[in-house]
C-alpha cells in the first residue's frame, strides 16, 4: 500500500495534509486514498484477503459483467470446432470422389482435317 504521508508541494515549497504518495500519478501525490487496503474483506473460504487477492477479484468480476456469456460460449468452442472439422473431412472426401474423373482426364485436343498447318 501506498503511505500516507505529509508531502511537499513542488510549486510552493509548502506541505499539504492527507495526501497519498503515489508515483503514478503526475507530481507523486494525490488525495484519494487507496481503494484496496489488506483486511478489507473476509472471505468465507479464508482466503487472506491481500491487495492483490482483491484487485484480482475486482478484474475478474468486471471481465464477467462484461461477457457474462463468456463461459458458455467456451464451452460451445470444442463440439462446434470439432463438427466443423467432421464436415470439412466429409466434403473434401465427396468433393474429390465427385470431381475426381473430370479433374484427372486428360484434355487432347485435334486438329480439324480442313485445317492445314
Amino acid at each position: 500500500p501506498i503511505p500516507c504521508v505529509p508531502w511537499q508541494s513542488q510549486t510552493s515549497g509548502q506541505y499539504q495534509r492527507r495526501v497519498h504518495g503515489n508515483p503514478y500519478f503526475s507530481g507523486g501525490a494525490i488525495s484519494m486514498a487507496p481503494p484496496l487496503m489488506d483486511g478489507a474483506v473476509d472471505y468465507p473460504d479464508g482466503t487472506v484477503a491481500t491487495v492483490s487477492q482483491m484487485a484480482h477479484d475486482v478484474c475478474q468480476f468486471l471481465h464477467w459483467c462484461g461477457e457474462p456469456e463468456y463461459v458458455e460460449r467456451k464451452m460451445w468452442g470444442l463440439p462446434v470446432f470439432t463438427s466443423l472439422f467432421i464436415a470439412w473431412i466429409t466434403v473434401t472426401y465427396h468433393k474429390r470422389y465427385l470431381f475426381g474423373p473430370y479433374l484427372t482426364q486428360k484434355i487432347v485436343w485435334k486438329k480439324p482435317p480442313y485445317m492445314k498447318f
